[in-house]
């Protein structure tokens, strides 16, 4: 899968989902406001890979404990897992096949000095896969003495019997609970499913003659009457979370805009449902008086006797309007020199 986005200097570049640079997503951040046995994390579909940091503390009466990890809800001997540890200059190893529990990081405990934690950087790569038995990859650190061979470091590798795509990760210490403050942030890498988070942030905005039908959060679309020779182009962002009933949010573009010298009148035909802000203006010379006013807004504006200079202008910022309401200004003179007539229009926010 590839996805695109671009550099400093503007360049669109293609990435794979094994790239270095590919984007990490914000999945979810869990800090713990009381002590707590365990920590679950979901993970949605929408991505092939994740990424779990992990900043601890047991309160177990130790210097330390392990930080086991579980898939799935699943307690069965069902892991089989390795660790190598870093002391000072000796480095050991472990293996353990057909546990419940596998080790996945190391947590300083209750014995440990204050200010002391344990943090793991756990990978899970195509945790979605149907095919593949899991695995998880971490690496990890703790410090139980301000002393010679006390900052600890170590390697993890869990394997899951499992083709199970992962859909919850939970985390705990060897014994003890984890104590308050204690964090885990998910982030997802690769996504699978594009409109499904807001790929705005990566992916160039759609550009067409209608807004996608089924937006994510964040979502950006230009908004075109026409991709041959539009008369205006103007950009959106989806907001999921807006109050409003209409949700896609005008961001960009210049506003239609018309004059004319030659006619009594101008109109726009608004092409989607939403809330529009209107200028327009005249010079209107009518002989014997009448009015310049923009519909369906009102403003009109009283007529300006033999010849006399009339303008009516009107900006509207909260009123909405229903798709292909035609929006008009107009002069009620008809005779006498044309005078001017201007009218522009842009959306705030449309569905």
């Amino acid at each position: 899968m590839t996805w695109n986005t671009y550099t400093a200097q503007g360049q669109l570049k293609q990435l794979s989902a094994a790239s270095p640079l590919a984007p990490m997503i914000p999945i979810s951040d869990t800090v713990l406001g009381t002590t707590q046995a365990s920590i679950t994390v979901n993970l949605p579909s929408t991505y092939q890979h994740a990424q779990i940091w992990v900043s601890a503390r047991s309160d177990t009466a130790a210097i330390n404990s392990p930080l086991r990890i579980r898939f799935n809800g699943d307690s069965a001997t069902n892991y089989d897992n390795q660790a190598m540890y870093a002391q000072g200059a000796t480095i050991t190893a472990a293996e353990s096949l057909a546990t419940a529990s596998p080790e996945i990081g190391f947590l300083a405990a209750a014995s440990d000095a204050a200010g002391k934690w344990g943090q793991s950087f756990i990978d899970i790569a195509d945790y979605t896969s149907t095919t593949q038995e899991k695995m998880a990859t971490a690496k990890g650190s703790w410090v139980e003495a301000n002393a010679t061979s006390q900052v600890r470091q170590g390697l993890w590798t869990t394997h899951w019997r499992s083709t199970a795509a992962i859909t919850s990760v939970t985390l705990f210490p060897g014994s003890g609970n984890f104590i308050a403050g204690s964090r885990v942030t998910v982030y997802g890498m690769g996504v699978t499913t594009p409109n499904a988070i807001g790929v705005g942030a990566f992916t160039p905005p759609t550009y067409g003659t209608t807004l996608p039908a089924s937006p994510a959060d964040g979502q950006q679309a230009i908004y075109v009457d026409s991709t041959t020779s539009p008369t205006y182009q103007w950009l959106f962002r989806y907001n999921a979370g807006s109050s409003q009933t209409d949700k896609w949010e005008f961001i960009g573009g210049l506003p239609w805009t018309n004059y004319t010298s030659a006619s009594a009148s101008l109109t726009f035909t608004t092409p989607l449902a939403g809330v529009w802000k209107v200028h327009s203006g005249g010079d209107a010379r009518v002989s014997s008086g009448g009015d310049a006013s923009v519909t369906p807004y009102g403003g009109a504006s009283s007529g300006g006797g033999n010849n006399g200079p009339q303008t009516a202008w009107a900006a509207v910022t909260s009123a909405r309007l229903a798709a292909s309401t035609a929006v008009t200004v107009n002069r009620a003179g008809t005779t006498g020199p044309a005078g001017q007539l201007s009218l522009s229009v842009f959306p705030i926010r449309v569905s």
